[in-house]
This record gives structure tokens, C-alpha cells and sequence, in this order.
């Protein structure tokens, strides 16, 4: 199977997306599977590289993350939110406020 995969991406590289001349040169395929087949492998290579690079990434974050240079802002909302803030500006208003 891996030799017929390679076989379409050579030449869906040649002749793009006629479909029906690759599935004529394959011929163990017709036009509709070698179309899906080829977006498949796109899809898992596409997979396999995102894959890739988040396993770069986090052997970066965990070697910044014991040197302790993460470099970013901790992520999600502050503990006060806008609601916690109008409340504290009514009871400063009113002399009411106790923090």
C-alpha cells in the first residue's frame, strides 16, 4: 500500500488533479478513490507534522520551564473580573468598600 501511496503523489504531482488519468495509470483505483485516497494522505501528513512541531514546541516549553523563561503572561482572566470591578467602584462610591 505504501508503494501505491507513493505512487499516487508522484503522479498527482505530474498531472495535478486529473483524476481520471492517474486512476488510469493505477488501475487498481477509480477516479473518486484516488481523489479521496490523496486527501487522506494530505490529511495525515498535515496531522503528522502538527504532531511534529507540538512535540518541538513542548520540548522547548519544558526546557524554558525548568530554566524558569517561559517568556509569556499567564493565560485566562485576572481573578477580578469587570463585574468585581463595578462592584468595588459602587461600594468606594457609597464608603462601603472593605477590601
Amino acid at each position: 500500500m505504501a508503494e501505491e501511496d507513493a505512487r499516487l503523489i508522484e503522479l498527482y504531482n505530474t498531472y495535478g488533479n486529473q483524476w481520471t488519468i492517474i486512476s488510469q495509470l493505477l488501475k487498481s483505483m477509480c477516479p473518486d478513490a484516488c481523489h479521496n485516497r490523496y486527501k487522506k494522505l494530505r490529511k495525515d501528513q498535515a496531522r503528522d507534522e502538527m504532531l511534529r512541531a507540538r512535540r518541538i514546541a513542548d520540548g522547548n516549553a519544558k526546557g524554558a520551564v525548568e530554566s524558569g523563561k517561559t517568556g509569556s503572561k499567564p493565560r485566562g482572566r485576572s481573578k477580578t473580573t469587570r463585574c468585581d470591578k463595578f462592584v468595588e467602584k459602587i461600594l468606594k462610591e457609597t464608603n462601603e468598600y472593605a477590601p
